[in-house]
C-alpha cells in the first residue's frame, strides 16, 4: 500500500471535471441501459400480468438484481458516501393472481376501503420520502456529470424513467435494473479499491480519517485546555491553524466551550465514527435506533412495500422468488465497502478542498 506521502498530492485533483474518457464511459452507460430497456420493452406487454408482473417469467438472478437496484440508487451512492464522510461506518399471492399489496389486503381482509386507503398512503409516502429524494439525488449526479442546472437534470431523469416504465412495464424495469446492478457493483468495486489504495489501505484509513478536517474549521475543534495555564503557542499549528485561529479557540475556551462538544459539527469527525453501534446519546444513529427503529422500517420496506413485493411476484415460481431474495440479501452486504468507504476516503483525500468545505457548510448549519 502507498505511504501517506504518496497520496498527499491528491488535494490538487480536479473535482467536477470530465475529460474524454469520462464522457465516453457515460455515453456507453446510457447506450447499454437504453438498449436493454428497448429490448425488454417489446416483451410481455399483452396482459395485466405481463405489464405489471413481467409475465411471471423472471429468473432468480434478475429478480435479485432488481431488488437490489430498487433499493440502492443515486440517493444511496450520494447519501451513504456523504454519511460515511461525515459520520463513519407469500405463496397465496401467486395462487390468487395478486398484482399489488393493496389488492392482497383487499382479498385477505375484504372491502375496498382498506385497498384505497393503503394505495393513497403508499403514494403519499413515496412522493414525500422516496421519489423526491431519488429525483434530487439523481439530479445532482446528472448535474455534476453533465454540468447542467438541477431542474433540467431532474426533468431528464423523469422523462427517461417514464418512457421505460410506461412503454415496457415491469419487464423493462427489471432488466434495466439488472443491467444497472452489474454496472453499479463493478464500478463501485473499482472506486472502493482505488480509493483505499490512494489512502494507503484500510488500516491507514482508520487512522487518517480522524485527521480529515478542513483547514477553515480546524480552529473550531473541541478543546479541553484552560487559557489560564496553557499557552496558545503550545497548540498543534497543523491542527489548530494560525494565530488568528488560535485566538478563536482561546475565546471559545473555558465556560463557553466546556461540555459543548464542538467536534459534533459534521466537519470534524466524531470520536465514535468507527463504531457500528453508537451510544444512546449519539447525534447520528444510536444503537437503539439501529436495532429497533431500522428493524421495524426494514420489515415494512422489504415485506410490504409495493416496489419490492412486485419484483418478487414477477418470479416464475416460489423457488426463483426465494433465490432472488437471497441474492439481494447477499449483495446488500456490499454498500459498506462500495459506498460508505469511498465517502470516508474522500474525507481524507479532499478535506482541504474548497468544494468540499462548501458542501459541508450547509450540513453543519442545518
Amino acid at each position: 500500500m502507498l505511504p501517506p506521502i504518496a497520496w498527499a498530492n491528491t488535494s490538487t485533483m480536479l473535482l467536477g471535471h470530465l475529460d474524454g474518457a469520462d464522457l465516453g464511459v457515460l455515453c456507453c452507460y446510457f447506450i447499454i441501459v437504453f438498449a436493454v430497456g428497448i429490448w425488454s420493452s417489446c416483451r410481455n406487454r399483452g396482459s395485466v400480468s405481463g405489464y405489471f408482473l413481467a409475465g411471471r417469467s423472471m429468473h432468480w438472478i434478475p429478480v435479485g438484481a432488481s431488488l437490489f437496484a430498487s433499493n440502492i440508487g443515486s440517493g444511496h451512492f450520494i447519501g451513504l458516501a456523504g454519511s460515511g464522510a461525515s459520520s463513519g461506518i407469500a405463496i397465496a399471492m401467486f395462487e390468487f393472481n395478486i398484482v399489488t399489496v393493496p389488492e392482497y389486503l383487499c382479498k385477505r381482509l375484504g372491502g375496498q376501503r382498506i385497498r384505497v386507503y393503503l394505495s393513497v398512503v403508499a403514494l403519499l409516502l413515496y412522493i414525500f420520502t422516496k421519489i423526491s429524494a431519488d429525483l434530487y439525488a439523481g439530479g445532482i449526479f446528472i448535474q455534476q456529470a453533465m454540468e447542467i442546472s438541477i431542474y433540467p437534470a431532474v426533468i431528464l431523469l423523469l422523462i427517461i424513467s417514464a418512457l421505460f416504465t410506461i412503454m415496457g412495464g415491469l419487464t423493462a424495469v427489471i432488466w434495466t435494473d439488472f443491467a444497472q446492478t452489474v454496472i453499479m457493483v463493478i464500478g463501485a468495486f473499482y472506486l472502493s479499491i482505488r480509493s483505499l489504495y490512494l489512502v494507503g489501505g484500510f488500516e491507514s484509513l482508520l487512522v487518517n480519517y480522524f485527521n480529515g478536517i478542513p483547514n477553515t474549521t480546524r480552529a473550531y475543534k473541541s478543546v479541553s485546555f484552560n487559557p489560564g495555564n496553557h499557552s496558545l503557542t503550545s497548540l498543534n499549528p497543523d491542527l489548530y491553524g494560525d494565530n488568528e485561529d488560535r485566538e478563536k479557540i482561546r475565546l471559545m475556551a473555558g465556560s463557553a466551550a466546556t461540555g459543548v462538544g464542538m467536534y459534533a459539527e459534521c466537519q470534524i469527525p466524531a470520536v465514535d465514527a468507527m463504531n457500528f453501534f453508537k451510544s444512546v446519546s449519539s447525534p447520528d444513529l444510536p444503537w437503539t435506533g439501529a436495532v429497533f427503529g431500522l428493524t421495524i422500517n426494514a420489515v415494512w420496506y422489504w415485506c410490504t412495500d409495493q416496489v419490492i413485493v412486485q419484483r418478487t411476484l414477477a418470479a416464475k415460481n416460489l423457488s426463483h422468488a426465494k433465490g432472488g431474495i437471497i441474492l439481494a440479501a447477499i449483495i446488500k452486504v456490499l454498500p459498506l465497502w462500495l459506498m460508505v468507504v469511498p465517502g470516508m476516503t474522500a474525507r481524507v483525500l479532499f478535506a482541504g478542498r474548497r468544494e468540499v468545505i462548501e458542501l459541508f457548510r450547509p450540513l453543519c448549519s442545518a
